[in-house]
């Protein structure tokens, strides 16, 4: 638990936890270990600029109940045995610095539970981490993979910045990621495919780049995956037909490519497919029909071409001929 505590005075030190417009507990436990042997930590400012073409993207989120209507909606690692002495005679987290700085950080473990955002297990875990709109800022640290009881991570609609660290991919009983509403960059770490718990992933507006990574169909209990309004490109991974609990798959507004993979055939527990605004092409596979669950099909500004599976017709989510006149070449017959 000492462990736990101090990964989150980690992450509020670098997440510019003093700007917080809810840091209750936080900033009371933070100055407790800075000030404990009259040694300040050494706080390097924050980079709070961000892309002017993203500067609104957080207060485009209005409405939390819907995950799908986005429009409303390398070094050394600090815990490594390695590091130098210095660092460690430095470091205020360090809890082997001295034993009364150790003493006391353990004997406030009881008191997590009154900061803001933070809930526990019974037995004194920390199992949520809750901060939506708070001015949470910077990066995301290594340290967050330390939290290993963590079930629950929202951190949307704040100002993060920069990479995902891959140490998230370690938080195995991790079953609720929401991260929408940032300005992260960079790749989605294919160490999410490592969460096996998780039922929910919502990365959407965000600047997330590249392929979706193929590694996500490990992720096998996932229901709800959110990567919308991103900058993702590639082709759509077939191999995310192995989610079998899939029910929501949100893709929309990206500059994804190729072709919809025939495979989505198989995600029978499909409920809502959202794939809008992008560069997808081809015909609409008429292997979808056999979806029976599909209640929510979204294909428009694409570049289809063919006709639309009669059958798909009233899932479209819009008047067929408004779908017609949105998905370019793509008609009705």
């Amino acid at each position: 638990m000492g462990q736990e505590r101090h990964a989150l005075l980690h992450i509020y030190q670098q997440c510019d936890g003093p700007n917080w417009t809810i840091g209750e507990g936080w900033k009371q436990a933070f100055d407790e270990v800075c000030c404990g042997d009259n040694r300040m930590v050494n706080k390097s400012p924050v980079n709070r600029s961000h892309p002017e073409t993203r500067a609104t993207k957080g207060n485009e989120m209005k409405n939390e109940g819907n995950p799908f209507d986005v429009e409303q909606s390398s070094k050394k690692n600090p815990f490594d045995d390695e590091s130098n002495e210095e660092s460690k005679k430095t470091n205020p987290f360090n809890e082997s610095r001295n034993e009364s700085s150790t003493t006391q950080a353990l004997s406030n473990d009881r008191r997590i539970n009154e900061w803001v955002g933070v809930g526990l297990t019974k037995k004194g875990n920390v199992s949520e981490l809750k901060l939506v709109s708070t001015g949470v800022s910077g990066t995301l640290p290594n340290e967050v993979g330390v939290l290993k009881h963590l079930t629950l991570l929202d951190l949307h609609n704040n100002k993060l910045l920069g990479n995902l660290p891959r140490p998230l991919g370690n938080l195995s009983s991790l079953t609720w990621l929401n991260l929408s509403g940032n300005s992260l960059t960079g790749y989605i770490p294919f160490t999410f495919g490592q969460l096996s718990s998780l039922i929910q992933l919502d990365l959407s507006n965000n600047e997330f780049e590249g392929l979706i990574p193929i590694e996500l169909a490990n992720a096998k209990n996932l229901q709800t995956l959110i990567l919308a309004n991103n900058v993702l490109a590639g082709a759509i991974p077939p191999e995310l037909s192995k989610l079998s609990k899939l029910e929501y798959l949100n893709l929309s507004k990206n500059r994804l490519t190729g072709e919809l993979p025939r495979e989505f055939a198989k995600l029978s527990s499909l409920k809502e497919f959202r794939v809008n605004n992008n560069r997808i092409a081809g015909s609409i596979p008429i292997e979808y029909e056999k979806i029976k669950s599909l209640q929510t099909l979204r294909v428009e500004n694409n570049e289809f071409t063919g006709s639309v599976p009669k059958k798909l017709r009233p899932v479209l989510g819009m008047p067929p001929e408004m779908a017609v006149k949105s998905t370019c070449q793509c008609a009705i017959i």
